[in-house]
């Protein structure tokens, strides 16, 4: 029994933890104080007295406690946990993070510690670090459903998308009542563009817990996603309701209010953002969005030069060069891209809108030179993992190679067609890309090994069995630094020629003599989608349907479009039931390969077409919506010899579209085409 004149220690001290586990902290406080009072160096009482404080916001007074309970007693986890909370919630991460460890040293078993030091970690922009630290929690209890549940994040903020949606999957299995986890779901689908399966994971957690702002905004976000506007407003009017002074979510609001077709309504919602002191860079970016969208680039430049830190803000910066894009005057672009790159600090962004504006230019050499800075940033390096170098142009001879495609499946394309002048060079050569692509590239490139990017066991091994690595776009650096070097005429990747004539026999069957044309005319591109599709209604009309066979080579569900088109105009535009372009890619190559014609906008079917060799008319918008890929001003494209480009106008006055210019000139070119005598190019 310990004694301290008159009291008994230790009995005081059970007392006042009874007290305080009812939750009495008045007779707790009274009590702990009075046992620090006999005994000043009373660990556990400091420690408790601390708990207590920082439940009534004491923060200072909770850490000085702390602070002397770690004293006394250096070795026991808990105090220095609780000290580590303490700076937490006082804001001093770096200082909380190292109490963690602190507490980990003494118990390495001490979970709870564990994750708050992955989440401090987290909160700090040091995700890699929190992957470490989760993984070793899961490796040691991996039914651990918090562990697995950040350690998913962690995979997913650090790109390994794959990764991600295994361990949230495992994640919800553990807790399936984890509005977090089904929210963190949500998101990996976000990233990966498949805004079908976030849905019901978003709606989920908000039906867990509907007092969660964050998850009704990332429901109101992939809602306007999906094109569900109003929706999207309601949802986004939920998050607001429930965090008023949230400026973020206010934003989001504002941008869904002129998404769902109330463009005033957002326009004085942002006003009113920025007149606030919290007003970040992302409100004024919003805002110049909204504008640019409204076709004011004007207002939107004066927006963004408004913002905090217009003149060093790589963000606000980037979009300036942007706007002066959607001017058509790309090269004003150019030094706003420049200077969001040099103060970029990591953010690749900048770096590669520069890399890509001067490649549009035709400053090829530069841009390519300009793009292959990402490969010095850590973050590309460990999202890859394995370990193994990036290629620079160093004699291949004796070396493996390993090219790795990213992006959309149009740019997959650009990058296959480099495949064969640079594996000509190495030793061995692998190719990693979409599932789709395989069977294609194997055919067209028979020298090369080609696996699936989501078949990790062949990832795996061909990581280990690579000297150096490069991802597909970064080939241009090598064999397309000059428009000379671009491939001759012809085809770049081969379509199956059994699936090339089954095609054109069916389609001349149906077409009864006419000339078989295939259209395509929506982009499903999450960033400029809307400002490269046109309406059926107007692209339909261009074609004679007494001379024109119309095939669709549109992906996605387009069959009501199609109907109302026919009702309202009597032509008809068929639709091959057999395949599914989005599935199917092998099909789908050989589909536009057997066509006297495409006609289509930006998107996956103009790549498709290019690549085949088969003729193409390509409907671009200037400005808005323009490609680097299709460069500037040029009717040809130095990628694809078969394709033809078609240029609108910028409309800034609102008075047409883009596209009525491409539209006038393809129907007078259309004619010419049917009369001419060398359209015939089919002999199966």
């Amino acid at each position: 029994m310990t004694r301290s004149g008159d009291m008994d220690v230790n009995l005081t001290l059970q007392k006042a933890v009874a007290a305080h586990q009812k939750g009495d902290l008045a007779t707790a406080e009274g009590l702990y104080t009075s046992v620090l009072k006999h005994a000043p160096e009373q660990a556990d009482a400091h420690n408790l007295l601390g708990a207590v404080r920082q439940s009534q916001g004491r923060m200072a007074e909770a850490l000085g406690h702390f602070d002397r309970a770690t004293a006394a007693s250096p070795n026991e986890a808990m105090f220095h946990f609780n000290r580590a909370n303490a700076l937490r919630d006082m804001g001093r991460l770096d200082e909380a993070q190292a109490t963690y460890r602190k507490a980990l040293q003494c118990d390495p078993q001490f979970h709870e510690a564990a994750l708050n030091l992955g989440a401090v970690l987290m909160q700090t922009e040091r995700a890699l670090e929190a992957k470490l630290v989760f993984q070793q929690i899961v490796t040691q209890d991996s039914r651990n459903a918090a562990a697995v549940l950040n350690l998913g994040k962690c995979l997913h903020v650090a790109g390994e998308t794959e990764e991600a949606y295994r361990m949230l999957t495992r994640a919800i299995e553990l807790d399936p009542d984890s509005p977090e986890a089904h929210l963190a779901l949500a998101r990996v689908f976000m990233s990966a563009n498949t805004l079908d399966r976030a849905l019901p994971e978003a709606r989920r957690a908000v039906e867990l817990d509907g007092q969660s702002a964050a998850a009704h905004v990332t429901l109101s976000m992939i809602l306007g996603g999906l094109g569900l506007a109003e929706d999207a407003k309601q949802s986004s009017a939920a998050a607001l309701e429930l965090a008023p002074d949230n400026v973020s979510i206010a934003s989001r609001h504002a941008w869904n209010c002129h998404q769902a077709g109330c463009s005033e309504e957002g326009v004085s919602l942002f006003e009113q953002l920025c007149e606030r002191d919290d007003a970040d860079q992302q409100t004024f970016v919003g805002y110049a969005e909204v504008l640019r969208e409204m076709h004011r680039p004007w207002d939107a430049l004066q927006a963004l030069h408004q913002s905090p830190a217009a003149d060093t803000s790589p963000m606000v910066l980037t979009n300036i060069g942007s706007t002066f894009q959607d001017l058509n005057l790309p090269a004003l672009a150019v030094p706003f891209f420049a200077r969001a790159a040099d103060s970029a600090d990591g953010n690749l962004k900048p770096s590669e809108s520069l890399a890509f504006q001067l490649l549009q230019l035709g400053q090829l050499e530069a841009g390519w030179a300009q793009l292959d800075r990402r490969l010095d940033s850590p973050d590309i390096n460990a999202e890859r993992g394995g370990g193994v170098p990036f290629w620079r142009g160093e004699d291949l001879s004796d070396k493996t190679l390993l090219i790795y495609f990213e992006q959309g499946a149009g740019e997959h394309i650009i990058q296959a067609s480099m495949i064969a002048d640079v594996a000509a060079r190495a030793k061995r050569c692998i190719v990693e890309c979409a599932q789709r692509l395989v069977p294609i590239i194997q055919r067209s490139v028979p020298s090369v090994d080609v696996i699936s990017g989501l078949d990790l066991q062949a990832k795996t091994k061909a990581l280990k069995e690579a000297d150096v690595q490069i991802p597909g776009l970064h080939l241009g650096r090598h064999c397309r630094a000059r428009f000379a070097d671009f491939p001759k005429p012809g085809r770049t990747l081969q379509p199956d020629p059994d699936k090339v004539k089954a095609f054109r026999s069916a389609y001349e069957a149906l077409a009864d003599g006419r000339k078989i044309v295939g259209l395509s005319w929506i982009s499903g591109s999450t960033n400029f989608g809307k400002k490269k599709t046109i309406p059926l209604d107007e692209i339909g009309r261009i074609f004679d349907p007494k001379k024109v066979f119309v095939v669709s080579l549109q992906y996605g569900s387009v069959r009501s479009a199609v109907d109302t088109f026919r009702q309202e105009t009597g032509s008809e535009i068929y639709i091959d039931e057999s395949l599914d372009q989005m599935k199917d890619l092998d099909s789908f190559f050989a589909q536009v390969a057997s066509l006297d014609l495409v006609v289509t906008i930006s998107n996956t079917t103009a790549h498709v077409a290019g690549a085949t060799g088969t003729p193409a008319w390509v409907l671009l918008p200037a400005g808005s919506g323009s490609i680097w890929y299709w460069f500037l001003d040029r009717t040809d494209s130095p990628w694809y010899s078969s394709a033809r480009l078609f240029r609108g106008d910028q409309a800034q006055d609102q008075t047409e579209q883009w596209w009525q210019a491409c539209l006038s000139q393809a129907k007078n070119e259309l004619k010419s085409w049917l009369k001419s005598a060398c359209t015939q190019r089919h002999s199966h």
